[in-house]
């Protein structure tokens, strides 16, 4: 008789133990499967451990502990290795997730399924680590990178590039990087093997990704991340991953070069080159479209309630004239903003999650939530004054502006054009979307669409840019809102255009660099009013969120998790470390449940992070470093 230790792979409560013992009737390698008892169920779980029972009874005397048996084996050879258990364990502590679904996220998606034998390979630890870079470039500059890196590797090596999502995966092959394989969460069990295995035979370069960062490389030599800034590098699912921070950690313990292609270069970024942990290469040319800013106030005074200016209707009739193409970047889809009553100033809520209807327009005015997709006709009355003075009112979206448009070339003030839109609305697959891309290519036309336009950066070049509601690019500001408008802008400018126009109601706080003395100047500003304030990338942010049907419980669990957090905080002597953030708003309404929201700014030290985290009840959501804190 043995008792092993497993990691089941399943959810564990972060304040539990994560490692748990069973009795086998045969003793098991290290990485091994079996599936053994939890809480009534049948769960499959890999072996870390086996001993003799004879050299643990006396332990288990004294604990008192009753083991129970594993159910069976499920694979006798090794299928995780001791570099998937590293990788596995940094997750768990840096992230504080649980360590089954990290181990978990780590290991193939096929396995253990019966027609997918797979054995891991060991990869050594390196002798010494090398610095990563962080490459300013522009869009063809990141193609002839990709080239040049590809061209110049040794034979055995391995490159892997990581791109956001799967569209970019296959313009990179198309044109930097024809024989390497694309790896992705679309793949079905049987084309994800046979990647697998050839990546652990060293065979193949793969374009992937973030799940492409667990293959097991035969010999890695360099990981290229292209746009580390992207939202779809935060992974939402547990374990709750940064990827440019798990690129940096796979290329560490591979021994391999790893450099981020980015048009764009963040504060965090800045401070690691600044520190000297990290190597700049900026190949990025100088010259920049004419980025022009338009005052929106001073066109109401004027009489133009339009959501167009003046000068940007006359740029698209004139670009339209010389054959050219004319995005119209907006971050809104609907109609308009919103269904206000002029009465008493209420806006029309959704009935299932409260927040706030979005006017859109097909053949009538229809409401939609943005939130849960509920919709519903116009309503005849207000439902808090019972008022008739409804009116649309705010930011018009992307059909409003669609009807704008056609309404001036139908006035002959615009030459006759296609317009078309690009938003989660209008399309609904890859094919309708592939469709709209093909038609904007082939002849002068104007194109409507929200930030799914940059994932066609490849596909596309607009002679003229103008974003109709700057301000409305950043729906929650927060401290990094100056950051995010700055990388949307570096984004349009990759379409190279001649012109970017900017429509604000603010424009005495648009502050977008243009020289590199400004550059340099912004950046210090922001990093010194960051580390003042404790901000990344000086501190950490810890998301806790909590959700249920019931507002009283969910009001309730706030409160003594508040409290509970304070109290550990003093006992620990972290005050001075550790804050809770107060926020205007701590519980949210979604669709059919409240939300809680609990924010903590601490250290960079993860040992902190984990105690603190202990006091957590295993019902609360924990997310290290959140996309937004607002």
């Amino acid at each position: 008789m043995y008792i092993v230790d497993v990691i089941p792979l399943s959810l564990l409560p972060p304040n539990t133990p994560q490692i748990l013992s069973y009795f086998s009737n045969e003793n098991l390698f290290k990485g091994s499967a079996v599936e053994v008892p939890l809480h009534g169920r049948k769960i499959a779980a890999i072996v870390v451990a086996s001993s003799p029972l004879e050299s643990q009874k006396i332990t288990l005397k004294k604990t008192g502990f009753e083991l129970k048996k594993i159910y069976r084996i499920l694979s006798a050879e090794s299928v995780a290795s001791d570099f998937q258990f590293q990788i596995a364990l940094w997750l768990s502590r840096f992230y504080a997730s649980p360590l089954g679904l990290s181990l978990k996220a780590v290991l193939p998606p096929f396995l253990l399924k019966k027609r997918y034998p797979f054995f891991p390979i060991q990869i050594l630890s390196p002798e010494k680590t090398k610095e990563p870079k962080y490459a300013i470039t522009s869009l063809d500059g990141s193609t002839a990178y990709i080239q040049k890196v590809l061209k110049g590797k040794k034979s055995g090596e391995q490159i892997l590039i990581v791109v956001p999502e799967h569209i970019l995966a296959k313009r990179i092959q198309e044109r930097a990087a024809q024989n390497s394989e694309i790896y992705t969460s679309r793949l079905n069990n049987g084309q994800s093997y046979a990647i697998w295995q050839k990546t652990k035979e060293g065979l193949i370069d793969i374009i992937g990704t973030r799940q492409s960062l667990f293959l097991p490389f035969k010999n890695l030599a360099q990981i290229i991340l292209l746009d580390p800034y992207h939202e779809f590098y935060k992974s939402e699912m547990s374990p709750k991953y940064n990827t440019g921070e798990l690129a940096l950690e796979i290329a560490r313990r591979h021994g391999s070069d790893i450099t981020f292609l980015s048009s764009f270069l963040s504060i965090s970024a800045y401070h690691a080159i600044e520190s000297g942990s990290m190597e700049l290469i900026n190949t990025r040319p100088e010259s920049k479209p004419n980025i022009s800013v338009i005052d929106m106030v001073h066109e109401i005074k004027n009489g133009n309630y339009s959501s167009l200016s003046r000068r940007v209707k006359e740029d698209i009739a004139q670009t339209i004239k010389e054959k050219g193409k004319v995005l119209l970047f907006t971050s809104r889809r609907g109609y308009l903003g919103m269904l206000v009553c002029h009465n008493c100033g209420d806006a029309v809520r959704c009935p299932r999650c409260h927040g706030v209807m979005r006017v859109h327009k097909s053949i009538d005015l229809s409401l939609t939530c943005h939130k849960c997709s509920f919709q519903q006709a116009f309503p005849k009355e207000c439902g808090n004054c019972h008022s008739y003075k409804l009116k649309p009112s705010g930011r018009a979206g992307s059909q409003k502006i669609f009807n704008e448009i056609t309404d001036l070339m139908n006035q002959n003030l615009i030459p006759k054009c296609p317009v078309l839109i690009l938003d989660s609305d209008v399309v609904k697959n890859e094919t309708e979307e592939d469709e709209i891309i093909e038609s904007i290519a082939k002849r002068p036309s104007i194109l409507i669409a929200t930030q799914m336009i940059f994932s066609r950066l490849y596909d596309l070049r607009f002679k003229y840019i103008a974003i109709p509601n700057f301000d409305g690019l950043i729906s929650r500001p927060d401290y990094e809102t100056d950051e995010q408008l700055w990388y949307q802008i570096e984004k349009l400018v990759d379409f190279s255009p001649e012109t970017i126009a900017i429509q604000t109601f603010r424009p005495d706080e648009v502050r977008l660099p243009q020289t590199r003395e400004e550059y340099i100047r912004y950046y210090q500003e922001e990093l010194k009013a960051r580390e003042a304030l404790l901000y990344p990338p000086f501190a950490r942010f810890v998301s806790l969120s909590f959700k249920h049907k019931d507002f009283n419980r969910v009001s309730k669990e706030l409160r003594f998790l508040s409290e509970k957090l304070r109290m550990a905080i003093i006992q620990l002597k972290l005050r001075e470390r550790v804050q809770i953030l107060e926020r205007a708003q701590p519980i949210e309404q979604d669709a059919k449940t409240f939300k809680a929201n609990l924010i903590m700014r601490t250290p960079r030290d993860s040992e902190i992070i984990r105690e603190i985290i202990k006091f957590v009840p295993a019902k609360w959501i924990i997310d290290i470093d959140p996309r937004s804190i607002s």
